[in-house]
C-alpha cells in the first residue's frame, strides 16, 4: 500500500484527503505544517507528498528547497488553490502541479500515475532518486 504525506494547513481539508485517499486504498500520514512534514520525512518513509503551498509556518517553495537540501527524493505533488501559477512553476522541483479547484479526482489521478496504490516503498532519500521520475529544479529560494 501506498504511503501519502498530506500537508495541508486546513484542517477541513486534510480531513477530506484522508477519507477520499484511504477510500482509494492509500495510507495516509497528515501533518498541517512545513515543520511537521521535516518530522515525518526525517522518521518514516513515504511513497509521495501532497503539498500546499500556502503554509503558515513555512511556504511550500520553502519546503520544497529543505526537503531536496537534504537528499530525500520522494515525490511531490503541488496542491494548490491557484488555477495557474506561472512560467516559474516549470523550475520547482515537483512531479506535479494539481489545482484545488479540479477537486480531488485530479488529486488522484496525479497519485494514480505516481504512486499507485500497491506501489512498494523505495528508498527515496540519500540520493535514490526513482528512474521514471520528472525532473525540475528550484532554483530559487522563496521566502
Amino acid at each position: 500500500m501506498a504511503r501519502v504525506l498530506v500537508v495541508e494547513d486546513e484542517g477541513d481539508l486534510r480531513l477530506l484527503y484522508r477519507i477520499v485517499l484511504e477510500a482509494e486504498g492509500y495510507e495516509v500520514i497528515d501533518v498541517g505544517s512545513g515543520a511537521e512534514a521535516l518530522r515525518v520525512l526525517a522518521e518514516e518513509l513515504v511513497d509521495v507528498v501532497v503539498l500546499d503551498l500556502g503554509l503558515q509556518d513555512i511556504s511550500g517553495l520553502k519546503l520544497i528547497d529543505v526537503i531536496r537540501s537534504q537528499r530525500w527524493y520522494v515525490p511531490i505533488i503541488i496542491n494548490s488553490i491557484y488555477d495557474f501559477l506561472g512560467e516559474d512553476s516549470r523550475n520547482w522541483d515537483v512531479d506535479e502541479i494539481v489545482s484545488k479547484s479540479s477537486g480531488t479526482a485530479a488529486l488522484i489521478r496525479a497519485l494514480k500515475q505516481i504512486a499507485p496504490v500497491e506501489h512498494v516503498i523505495e528508498h527515496h532519500r540519500y540520493g535514490k532518486r526513482p528512474a521514471a521520475r520528472r525532473a525540475y529544479h528550484f532554483s530559487a529560494v522563496v521566502s
